[in-house]
C-alpha cells in the first residue's frame, strides 16, 4: 500500500514499526485463506526441491496439518477481532485492514470519523491479542 499515511496509534502504545507489522500481517490475510484451502485440498503435494532440510520434522502431512493450524489462527484471530471491534461494520474494517479498500468504497453506516475510531481500536486490540502491547 504505497503512498498510504501510517495511523497513529501512540496514544495505545504502539508504535509505527509495530503498526507497520499488524497491517502487513493482516494484509495477508486473504493469501492465508488461500494457503489454508490449498493445504486442506486432497490433492496437495509439498513442493519436492531435493534440497536438504533439517527441521527435523520428517512426516509432510504432519508439516501441512501444522501450517495449516497456524494459519487458521492467524485468519481467525484477525476475523475475531474484527468482529469484536463492532459486530455491526465487522466486515467493513475486514475489508479495510485486509485488502486496503478505503472507507469512500464501503458501504459502512457511520461517519468516517466513527470507522477510523473503530479501526484504530481493531488495532489496538489485534496488538494486544499479539503481545505487543
Amino acid at each position: 500500500m504505497p503512498n498510504k499515511r501510517d495511523l497513529k496509534l501512540d496514544e495505545y502504545g504502539i508504535s509505527k514499526l509495530a503498526y507497520r507489522e499488524l497491517i502487513n500481517f493482516c494484509l495477508q490475510y486473504n493469501e492465508k485463506k488461500k494457503k489454508i484451502k490449498e493445504l486442506h485440498d486432497p490433492y496437495y503435494s509439498p513442493r519436492i526441491t531435493g534440497l536438504p532440510r533439517g527441521n527435523g520434522m520428517n512426516n509432510p502431512v504432519e508439516q501441512a496439518v501444522l501450517k495449516a493450524e497456524q494459519l487458521s489462527r492467524d485468519v481467525e484471530l484477525i476475523h475475531n477481532t474484527a468482529v469484536e471491534t463492532d459486530c455491526e461494520i465487522s466486515e467493513a474494517i475486514l475489508k479495510n485492514v485486509t485488502q486496503g479498500i478505503q472507507y469512500d468504497y464501503l458501504e459502512v453506516p457511520c461517519g468516517r470519523r466513527q470507522f477510523y475510531a473503530k479501526r484504530q481500536k481493531f488495532f489496538f486490540l489485534l496488538a494486544a491479542k499479539k503481545g505487543m502491547v
